[in-house]
């Protein structure tokens, strides 16, 4: 028995610890420890000899596997993968400098297609700035619209820039607007914006609609909607957690009432976690 709770001990402190590193799949490993973890203290509830954990589960830290760090990171996530984005600005350049900027380009987008399914890209360098160019070609309307009409940028000054600048000037620009209307709500209790992303939809999250930047939102709508299945299974890890502490508060109610189970949680000395999909009581029937 004391060698199961120093394993417990182990999985759960591995759990945290990598829930403190800077990068998400870190975190989705952590998240995979806890509930191994919490598989391994469920059985172990099962044991005539098991010691009530309800304290020891109580003094978790909460969230057990925290995604602050790694959100820090997630959120310059596109200029991490992509560096050149870094130097667009709103600069007069000619088009000679935005030519050398795609060829530049191109090895950072095959860099991130390691990650996604970008296999539209194409294997060799020269297919990719191919697709680069069209793309760029193709995003140029939408881009141009949404620097002027929602961006405020003078017309004259945007019509002066070469049709690359204004598209990549666009997908900048639009990122950091989409990625801090979406971060805001990573700060709030997950039952109080699950229900309202999942109900509007991602894309009503944000204060301007994909669909009048065209092309230029499609990088930041490829990145962006990961950060919230990462929550949901850092809400699942909460969850799994507040049903054992319930559990063992269970348990010790029928330690002290002969065996009987409560009526209702509220009648339990020991109080039970809220259920963190919804913020309400756990559910319990007797």
């Amino acid at each position: 028995m004391d060698d199961a709770m120093e394993i417990l001990g182990q999985q759960f402190s591995l759990a945290r610890h990598l829930g403190q590193d800077h990068y998400l799949v870190s975190n989705l490993v952590g998240i995979a420890n806890a509930s191994i973890a919490w598989n391994d203290a469920m059985n172990l509830a099962e044991h005539p000899q098991a010691p009530n954990l309800y304290w020891a589960l109580t003094s978790k830290t909460c969230p057990l596997v925290s995604m602050e760090r790694s959100i820090a990171t997630e959120r310059q996530f596109l200029f991490l993968q992509i560096k050149a984005l870094r130097e667009v600005d709103e600069t007069p350049r000619t088009a000679g400098y935005w030519r050398d900027f795609l060829d530049r380009l191109t090895p950072q987008f095959a860099g991130l297609a390691d990650g996604f399914d970008l296999r539209w890209l194409g294997e060799e360098p020269e297919d990719t700035r191919t697709l680069l160019v069209g793309y760029v070609a193709a995003a140029y309307p939408g881009a141009k619209r949404y620097l002027i009409e929602d961006c405020g940028l003078p017309a004259e000054q945007v019509e002066a820039y070469p049709i690359a600048q204004v598209v990549l000037l666009a997908i900048v620009r639009y990122y950091e607007e989409a990625r801090d209307d979406y971060f805001k709500w990573m700060h709030l209790p997950y039952w109080q914006t699950e229900s309202r992303i999942r109900d509007i939809g991602f894309d009503e999250c944000m204060q301007v609609s994909p669909h009048r930047v065209g092309w230029s939102a499609a990088p930041t709508q490829l990145l962006l909607p990961a950060i919230q299945a990462a929550r949901t299974a850092v809400a699942r890890t909460q969850q799994q957690l507040a049903l054992s502490q319930t559990v063992e508060a269970i348990r010790a109610y029928g330690a002290a009432h002969n065996r009987k189970l409560p009526p209702s949680l509220d009648d339990m000395p020991l109080p039970a976690p809220p259920e963190p999909f919804t913020g309400k009581p756990i559910d319990y029937r007797y």
